[in-house]
């Protein structure tokens, strides 16, 4: 069987589909066994993940706030909005904490 590359180990971790922890361990052991020019290379993609991973959490932070943000404005709105106005902001609540959940689920 042929070992991932760095670049698709990174993939995978960044889309959810192995465990960040275990994208490191891949990663590190491919630096323990390569030469300078791969190193150099194997470091880009490593700072490449590191910066999506970032990109991610603050993307999950940001959602968490929205979420929270419809459920505290929730009794407010239904005093002001009728169900016509209301549907559509609880539609993305449904959609956020869905993809929240996964998220969370994947790490």
């Amino acid at each position: 069987m042929e070992k991932p590359s760095v670049k698709s180990v990174i993939g995978s971790a960044v889309g959810g589909k192995m465990k960040e922890k275990e994208a490191r361990e891949i990663i590190r052991k491919y630096e323990e066994s390569a030469g300078p020019a791969t190193m150099d290379r194997n470091c880009g993609y490593a700072e490449g993940y590191l910066e999506a991973i970032k990109k991610m959490k603050v993307l999950k932070d940001a959602m968490e706030a929205l979420v929270n943000t419809i459920n505290l404005l929730g009794p407010l709105m239904r005093k002001v909005m009728n169900d016509s106005q209301i549907g559509p902001l609880v539609a993305v609540r449904e959609e956020l904490s869905e993809a929240l959940a996964k998220w969370k689920k994947k790490r």
